[in-house]
């Protein structure tokens, strides 16, 4: 037990440590009854609870204090400080609101001070903080269940208590699992608070604890068994790296947390842990390597095409970009608004998505965005609720692939309605976007689908019918007969000339308005905004985009596009590109007649085809049985359940199922 807590030290003395003037600021100020007189005691607020920033602070000092690289390691007097923050909070164990500060986070806090500090607590101060410490419960699952755990392993480790550590790794060891209704995913992705995509939130706190207690119980009696360090793994590998490029991530894997400042930017940063996983030897451990090297800025891109069916949402990584894409059906949940947080952002996950290069691109914007205009939100200002449907999911080959929702606003009494059925086909450095099937009713406002709402990096470039191209001054322009729009080496080319607005220029906002108990303090970004005006009567249409292009290349683009719209109507969607595979999304029984491999199903279904290969898959769960003309021959396809994906090989007999 004592090898455990040293190694949990060494863990905690691993992070950056905090700048000297900090700490030194904080002992400092701290008052002779050891308060902060800027800490309000009194205020109880779910998420940021004031007083928690006592003990927080009280922890950034024992770090200090405790780090041989801290220019205050050791000190009397910031010793003496953190003696004094200590003994108020065991004198008056404030408690909140929200029973997480009192079971998990302030127990977190000051397990850290104990094992930081060690024989300079008296031992009354130690009994005492151990008292706080004990407020665990271990309860619930996921994240919420491996901090709880955590806490009583190392509460058993400092009192003595091998019984309590041998239980406390077993809970955490079983909640190493794939496929409860909560946690990992059988698709590798991460729930929490029922079936919400959580995995840099909830999931990365899941798994900084995984790995620090893998670290930790090493070569003791309660070491994880192999197959638990497998599926922490996988999780690395075939979720949380496909959910970010190199260290940003974007709204669909954070859920309520988007409104966090420095969320987009920070949240995805596994470096530390990655680090020391490689430490004990994992398997997979050159693609680990790798996942490393590209959180450091080194090395090559992920490429590939990732739909998780269970999350509704889409990965597609090139050399160039990242783009993600994040929907919603019957199957999983809308945002949460606890906490007083996340007050904008009843619009996410409802077919909202995110091109990523640097990650500059949205870090930081949350708090100046128009919530109405999420890169790739299809949206009327009095459109009703969105209402869950089935026939949403995503098919691919690894290389190239697809995804669609099936987007439908009504009201309680059908009065109100809007409706459209949007697919996103991928491949090389291109997404096409197709929109098709539309129905409105009982609507007055303007019908838009935002192109992109991201960080403004110079003067935009339009192309419109019969005029040169030009740039765009700071401001909003409302545009006709657009061919394509151009913002700093992207292209958004619409599929026929269109309707566009474009806004430019400072925007303004600040923390408080998405999330109360943040900052009033007036932030102002620079933001480029652009979207599609489809007018009364919106018809079947859509957008492409592309990137790393000219104003030449964009012109090229809109003239001789490198695919082909097949269908875009209500029954079915599809597009062909011209040096890669024909996607489809058949809402019901159907065909594509194209000069290479026509298709022909009885049953709806998604399909990814070349002239060699054929892909199909349910994105309604719903495990069909679908029978397919291609190639000349009839195949009995048997779809998996899920929504995951099946290739058909023709002339070898039965159907291969591919998870």
């Amino acid at each position: 037990m004592r090898e455990i807590l040293e190694r949990y030290r060494e863990i905690l003395l691993e992070a950056p440590g905090r700048r000297a003037e900090t700490a030194g600021q904080h002992a400092r100020d701290i008052a002779p009854d050891g308060r902060w007189p800027d800490v309000d005691y009194h205020l109880d607020v779910d998420h940021a609870w004031p007083s928690a920033r006592h003990i927080s602070r009280c922890r950034q000092m024992a770090l200090a204090w405790a780090s041989g690289r801290h220019p205050l390691h050791g000190d009397r007097h910031l010793a003496g400080a953190i003696q004094q923050a200590l003994d108020h909070w065991i004198e008056h164990r404030y408690q909140a609101s929200n029973w997480w500060w009192n079971q998990i986070g302030v127990p977190r806090a000051m397990r850290d001070i104990v094992v930081l500090m060690g024989e300079v607590l008296t031992e009354r101060q130690r009994a005492g903080a151990l008292e706080v410490i004990g407020q665990f419960v271990v309860r619930d699952t996921a994240a919420n269940l491996l901090w709880s755990a955590e806490l009583a392993l190392h509460h058993g480790c400092l009192s003595g208590r091998p019984e309590q550590v041998a239980s406390a790794a077993r809970a955490v060891e079983d909640e190493i699992v794939v496929g409860h209704p909560e946690g990992i995913q059988k698709d590798w992705s991460f729930f929490q608070h029922g079936a919400r995509l959580q995995a840099f939130s909830y999931g990365r706190s899941y798994l900084e604890i995984a790995v620090d207690l893998a670290c930790q119980l090493r070569d003791t009696p309660w070491a994880f068994a192999q197959e638990k360090l497998d599926l922490i793994t996988g999780y690395i590998l075939d979720g949380l790296q496909w959910m970010c490029r190199a260290t940003y991530t974007v709204p669909g894997t954070l859920d309520r947390t988007i409104s966090r400042r420095g969320s987009l930017r920070r949240a995805a940063d596994l470096r530390p842990w990655l680090h020391r996983w490689l430490r004990i030897c994992p398997s997979r451990r050159d693609e680990v390597e790798a996942f490393l090297a590209r959180q450091e800025g080194e090395g090559g891109s992920l490429v590939g095409f990732r739909h998780f069916p269970r999350a509704d949402f889409t990965a597609y990584h090139r050399p160039a970009f990242s783009f993600f894409l994040k929907t919603i059906s019957e199957r999983t949940l809308a945002t949460q608004h606890i906490h007083r947080e996340n007050l904008k952002g009843q619009h996410l996950h409802s077919g909202d998505h995110y091109l990523v290069r640097d990650g500059q691109e949205y870090s930081d914007l949350p708090p100046v965005w128009d919530w109405e205009r999420l890169p790739g939100l299809t949206l009327a200002s009095d459109a009703p609720a969105l209402q869950r449907q089935s026939f949403v999911g995503g098919l691919g080959d690894g290389r190239s692939g697809l995804s669609v929702m099936d987007y439908q606003r009504v009201d309680e009494e059908g009065g109100r309605l809007l409706a459209v059925r949007k697919m996103w086909g991928f491949h090389g450095d291109l997404v096409v976007c197709l929109m098709g099937g539309w129905r409105r009713r009982g609507l007055e406002g303007e019908i838009h689908t935002s192109l992109d709402q991201c960080r403004l990096r110079g003067a935009p470039t339009v192309g419109i019918r019969g005029e040169r191209p030009r740039e765009l001054s700071e401001g909003r322009h409302d545009l006709d007969d657009v061919l394509w729009l151009l913002h700093d080496g992207v292209a958004y080319v619409p599929l026929a000339p269109a309707s566009v607005t474009v806004r430019t220029g400072p925007s303004t906002g600040s923390w408080h308005i998405i999330s109360t108990g943040a900052s009033e303090e007036p932030v102002a970004e620079p933001v480029f905004c652009a979207w599609l005006r489809h007018g009364p009567d919106p018809e079947a249409g859509g957008f492409a985009v592309a990137v790393g292009v000219s104003p030449e290349e964009a012109q090229k683009l809109a003239e001789q596009p490198p695919w082909t719209v097949l269908r875009n109507e209500a029954a079915c969607q599809a597009v062909e590109f011209e040096d890669g595979p024909c996607l489809a999304a058949f809402y019901e029984p159907g065909a594509i007649e194209t000069a290479g491999a026509p298709l022909r199903v009885d049953a709806p279904c998604l399909a990814l085809w070349t002239d060699r290969e054929l892909w199909l898959c349910d994105p309604a769960h719903a495990a069909r049985t679908v029978s397919v003309d291609w190639q000349g021959s009839r195949h009995r396809a048997e779809l998996p359940p899920g929504g995951h994906a099946l290739r058909v090989v023709p002339y070898a007999g039965r159907p291969d199922p591919l998870s």
